[in-house]
């Protein structure tokens, strides 16, 4: 677009200031209307608590390996209304109005826990949002140990039926014992065999007691394995038990806050010198519009 007066741009610049105290009320007004605007906004507050997610144990390692920890979706905890719906109280909200809920949000490759609520009041809201924080907090204390005690139990019903076991082994391995070798026979065995020893007795009474030995032994061997299994197996579930509640605490991990909630000071979202610009910014820019689009007169 060229003027008479020369190239386009400057044709252009000359037609915006001819019209500059146009443009210039427009200005004015619409710092006026972002003004309005702002003033008739409802004012909100945003109250932010920060938890963070850690390693309970000293020297613990500072990243969370979730190949290794059972993964409890903290997002989803924190954000459960069964915790907002006792600090509903600080809203000043009946019983049988459900309290709103919080906006949590977890930074990527962060272990923090942002917790947020835009409220009227920044004093109530402040103080609902530290609620939410300490509950999730008791919540997840109380999660850490229903596991470990979870644990405890499993092992603990192993270990009672491992002793059980092992007592029918040792029942089992005595009658065998009774029965193939009894206690008359097995001293008359243990007499002959000595007196083999000693060389006063029949070196061809040694063959019969021998085979006889053996037939004991692969009677009573098998019951004598199984007997030991079950005693190892006995051993291996008590340690287990007893480590339980170390090993589930290495995969617990605690929330601990960092930042509590603290009334806000002024109300969230564009200032009152945001909005003014906004305004300003949107009249001149329809003011321009208007102008450039207007037909030329004269030559």
């Amino acid at each position: 677009m060229t003027g008479p007066d020369g190239d386009g741009a400057s044709f252009l610049l000359t037609r915006l200031r001819r019209r500059g105290l146009f443009l210039g009320a427009l200005a004015v007004a619409g710092a006026a209307g972002g003004l309005a605007l702002y003033a008739l906004r409802p004012a909100s507050f945003r109250a932010v608590e920060t938890l963070a997610v850690v390693d309970p144990r000293p020297g613990g390692t500072s990243a969370i390996d979730y190949n290794l920890t059972p993964v409890r979706s903290y997002v989803a905890l924190v954000s459960s209304p069964a915790l907002a719906a006792p600090c509903a109280t600080h809203l000043g909200l009946p019983a049988t109005v459900a309290a709103p809920a919080v906006r949590v949000r977890m930074p990527e490759n962060t272990r923090l826990l942002e917790i947020s609520l835009e409220t009227a009041d920044p004093r109530s809201g402040a103080a609902f949002v530290r609620c939410v924080a300490a509950a999730a907090i008791a919540e997840n204390r109380r999660l850490n140990e229903e596991q470990t005690a979870g644990a405890k139990k499993v092992w603990s019903a192993a270990v009672t039926t491992l002793r059980e076991e092992l007592a029918r082994r040792d029942a089992a391995l005595a009658r065998a014992k009774g029965t193939a070798l009894p206690r008359t026979t097995r001293s008359l065995l243990d007499a002959a065999l000595d007196k083999i020893e000693r060389g006063r007795g029949n070196a061809d009474e040694a063959a019969p007691l021998e085979r006889k030995l053996a037939r004991i032994d692969e009677e009573i061997g098998p019951l004598e394995r199984a007997r030991d299994a079950a005693a190892s197996a006995l051993g291996e579930a008590e340690r287990r038990e007893a480590l339980a509640p170390v090993e589930n605490a290495s995969r617990a991990f605690d929330l601990v806050c960092l930042a509590p909630a603290v009334p806000a000071a002024r109300p969230s979202g564009a200032s009152r010198l945001t909005m003014a610009a906004l305004g300003v910014a949107a009249a001149l820019l329809l003011g321009a519009f208007s102008v450039l689009s207007s037909p030329v007169r004269g030559a």
